[in-house]
């Protein structure tokens, strides 16, 4: 039975049970030398218990796979029980990753950069720890993190399925326009707990989240596929339709328009919460 030890549970012990059937792909958040750490998911299969926008932990030293922050990753889902060193406290299962190689070195942003930029498939952009990039994004296929009060000073485009956007961590996106239209399938957007600065459109998008954002502009979501847009302050107008799986838009303030799809639950189509 495989010893597994997980990041930040002192005098907790992991003993790995079988690999799940579950295979995955994600952003190595932190960790290195000496092994624990996170990995933010980025790709999984649909029955897994670990979903993209999710943290798994890991045990595995992946600096002496030359494998390191930022970097894009392959892993296994493998089911753990918790238990405490003398075995007194069992029966809590987690899941953790192992299996851990690199698909590409991911580039890492903590600094002011210019310029507009391009994230192509296989491809990992995190910026992080206050960092910017000042010109436009387009995401195209590739995985985009930006995160801990970080900021996009330019347009931001999804032109292309597969792509992975996560915007949390207080961060900003300051581009007159966030144009999702191109991404179509097995694409994933999420933005939490930010602020954006223009107007935001999706379409055609597996799955949008916003949640718990400022947003200073319209927000119009056509033909996406599972949508959430809940606890938000809108200094726009909110349009939601075509919505092709399932459609959540409680606790928003909107202080324009807002017209819903039949489908979407927790406001009414008249107008703003």
């Amino acid at each position: 039975m495989k010893k597994i030890m997980i990041a930040g549970l002192v005098g907790i012990v992991f003993f790995g049970l079988a690999t799940t059937a579950f295979a995955a792909k994600g952003i190595v958040k932190n960790g290195g030398s000496g092994g624990t750490g996170r990995i933010l998911v980025t790709e999984s299969d649909a029955d897994s218990a670990v979903q993209p926008g999710n943290d798994i932990e890991f045990s595995e030293d992946i600096a002496s796979r030359s494998i390191t922050e930022g970097d894009y990753v392959n892993f296994d889902i493998q089911a753990a029980e918790m238990v405490s060193p003398d075995r007194s406290a069992t029966g809590v299962t987690v899941l953790v990753a192992v299996n851990i190689t690199k698909i590409s070195t991911g580039t890492v942003i903590e600094t002011a950069q210019s310029g507009n930029l391009t994230i192509s498939a296989n491809q990992a952009v995190t910026i992080r720890n206050g960092g910017s990039q000042k010109g436009n994004i387009t995401v195209s296929g590739g995985k985009l993190f930006v995160t801990g009060q970080s900021a996009i000073g330019g347009n931001l485009r999804i032109t292309a399925g597969g792509s992975f956007i996560l915007c949390d961590g207080q961060s900003t996106v300051s581009g007159t326009n966030f144009e999702g239209a191109g991404g179509g399938s097995s694409t994933y957007l999420q933005i939490s707990a930010c602020r954006v600065n223009g107007r935001f459109n999706s379409s055609g998008i597996s799955t949008v989240v916003l949640s718990g954002n400022t947003v200073n502009g319209n927000i119009t979501s056509e033909g996406d596929g599972n949508v959430t847009i809940t606890n938000n302050t809108i200094n726009g107008s909110l349009t939601v339709s075509g919505v092709t799986g399932s459609c959540d838009t409680s606790g928003n303030t909107v202080s324009g328009n807002t017209t819903l799809d039949p489908l979407c639950t927790g406001i009414s189509p008249e107008g703003g919460s």
